[in-house]
């Protein structure tokens, strides 16, 4: 669609938000550190990886330091992670939202996972169309909390804080959209049911 002034951004994250997938994530990390001798449950991973960069967690959880063995650990995870698909769902009425505003208005997803991954998954479920554009783990240098993402999607739309909503899930990612000053929705889940809690 054509970018006008001020054009209206809807923002999306994916991990989380519009993908369930910290089954499927957790597994492929849990894959990847066990030959090293790390072991990370499914609640380590709910509590301490959600929304953050694996340098922060891995760093948090295992102390680990060593940029070499991040790197491994990581490459390993991204190689092993399409195995694990199958545990991944979409939040539908996300999607619905998505639909309903692709066209009328931008619609991008703005994520610290990496581009492959997105649109892998976005094939999968047949909804890349619904989006203009991603901007990805690899598009920024510094990943959330920090606004940058945000930011380089409302300069990508030509939109502003006043015309972009972002939906997030993650105390992290909320941080980020809050901080970027966009109108930001947080996504909550009860009984199987998606709700937004403005922030």
């Amino acid at each position: 669609m054509e970018i006008t002034q001020q054009s209206q951004l809807i923002a999306f994250d994916f991990d989380g938000t519009l993908f369930l997938n910290d089954v499927a994530n957790w597994k492929a990390y849990q894959h990847a550190l066990k030959p090293h001798g790390f072991d990370l449950t499914l609640e380590m991973y709910k509590e301490h990886c959600d929304g953050y960069d694996y340098r922060t967690f891995l760093g948090l959880l295992f102390d680990i330091t060593d940029e070499q063995l991040l790197t491994e650990i990581h490459n390993t995870k991204k190689a092993i992670y399409p195995k694990y698909y199958k545990f991944i769902t979409p939040d539908t009425t996300l999607l619905n939202i998505a639909k309903a505003k692709h066209g009328k208005c931008i619609t991008a997803i703005v994520s610290t996972a990496s581009r492959q991954s997105i649109e892998e998954i976005l094939e999968i479920f047949n909804c890349k169309h619904l989006f203009d554009f991603i901007i990805a783990k690899e598009d920024v240098a510094h990943q959330k909390p920090s606004p940058e993402c945000y930011l380089h999607a409302m300069i990508r739309a030509n939109a502003c804080p006043s015309t972009t909503t972002i939906y997030e899930d993650s105390d992290t990612g909320v941080t980020s959209a809050i901080l970027s000053g966009a109108t930001v929705m947080r996504v909550v889940r009860h009984n199987h049911t998606t709700s937004f809690i403005p922030q």
